[in-house]
């Protein structure tokens, strides 16, 4: 059973092209580098990595055809349309940002990673959502203090947290918070305002819908146990 794949993200375009994919998230199209005039000896050499990998067999006809392991791990990516999008930016002590995906599909999940060049996708199911979820947080987000006074100076935040949901063609909703000296804090019409762990939970329960509840009633029970 296929459980993880390694992909480019040209190798992710063309199984999308080859599955008469729905979807694709303009983020992993915007990886992509610019094939231009060789696109011809640019789309034989993926199909040939692809092929080595596993990921692309060929018919007693000669036609390439997507083996059905793959077609299924894949389907959450190209056909459900509902997506989580989960990033971490962070300035201190140097600027690094991390981009965690969650595809979301009937029959299981699939995460998506950025990894230098690559994309490493994992299959997971509803109950290992929740995990999946507090792992791309900065590990110190469920045992958040109270928040520091703030004065009149330009807000400066350690880390920016973006959580953002899609169901293509019904809606999209997106919720930012900043991280400062182990505080929560979101910007408001009227300033720069502190939020406890749980009022954010309980924000992305509301954006995520029905993904969002496993995930908050997990945090909840890890502060029962002294993880906050």
């Amino acid at each position: 059973m296929l459980t993880q794949m390694h992909l480019t993200p040209e190798e992710l375009y063309f199984l999308g092209k080859r599955l008469s994919g729905e979807y694709l998230d303009y983020a992993y199209l915007a990886m992509m580098r610019d094939i231009g005039q060789k696109r011809a000896m640019e789309m034989d050499q993926i199909s040939a990595a692809l092929g080595e990998k596993g990921y692309l067999s060929e018919t007693l006809w000669g036609e390439e055809e997507v083996p059905e392991d793959v077609r299924a791990f894949l389907a959450p990516v190209f056909s459900s349309g509902r997506q989580m999008r989960i990033q971490v930016i962070k300035d201190n002590p140097t600027p690094t940002v991390q981009t965690m995906w969650l595809h979301l599909g009937e029959a299981h999940h699939v995460v998506c990673i950025p990894v230098e060049n690559e994309l490493h996708l994992q299959k997971i199911t509803e109950e290992e959502l929740p995990g999946v979820f507090l792992a791309a947080l900065p590990e110190d987000f469920l045992s958040q203090t109270a928040p520091e006074a703030l004065s009149g100076e330009a807000f400066v935040w350690d880390a920016a947290m973006t959580f953002s949901y899609v169901q293509v063609g019904v809606r999209k909703d997106e919720l930012i918070y900043y991280q400062r000296n182990h505080g929560l804090y979101e910007m408001t019409e009227a300033g720069v305002r502190s939020v406890a762990p749980w009022d954010v939970w309980e924000r992305i329960q509301t954006v995520l819908g029905g993904e969002g509840a496993g995930i908050l009633q997990t945090g909840k029970e890890g502060e029962e146990d002294g993880l906050s």
